[in-house]
């Protein structure tokens, strides 16, 4: 920056001559300009790569807490954070994959399971409302994903703990 104001000095801005006056040669005053101005043009590409990175990042992990706060949502799929966050299903499934090292549906299935077997340690809730509360509208698919997660059926679970 302090090359560029060097120039402006010895530039006369009215009519864009070089001042004569100058010791330095007007080829020397044109690279030290053009060296400034690529220096500028980097330093400003590199922060907005940076922030592009930053909002990307931030994209990335409020998609996945997004995930984990509505999974009780029966409607909940990649469809509707495709609309929700205005990306591809695509970039969901490479997000949902690099962050938590599962699919989609994989990693919504975890997060159903862990606060099934939550709500039946803590609570007195009946299955089908376990099953409701952690998103899901047909019983049996809870009983199926729970017996394939805990290996054992919501029944049994609820029994053994008493």
């Amino acid at each position: 920056a302090s090359d560029f104001v060097l120039f402006a000095i010895e530039v006369d801005f009215a009519d864009g001559r070089y001042n004569s006056g100058s010791t330095r040669s007007p080829c020397f005053l044109e690279r030290t300009v053009l060296n400034c101005l690529n220096k500028l043009i980097n330093d400003l590409f590199e922060q907005r790569q940076a922030a592009q990175h930053s909002e990307k990042q931030q994209l990335r992990e409020d998609m996945v807490q997004y995930i984990r706060d509505n999974f009780s949502d029966p409607t909940l799929c990649m469809a509707s954070l495709s609309h929700r966050f205005c990306v591809s299903e695509n970039y969901i499934r490479t997000v949902v994959l690099s962050i938590t090292g599962m699919n989609f549906i994989n990693f919504l299935t975890t997060i159903r399971m862990e606060e099934a077997a939550r709500l039946l340690r803590e609570t007195e809730d009946p299955i089908n409302t376990v099953a409701e509360k952690c998103g899901y509208l047909a019983l049996s698919t809870f009983y199926r994903n729970f017996r394939k997660h805990h290996g054992i059926a919501p029944v049994q679970y609820k029994d053994a703990l008493g």
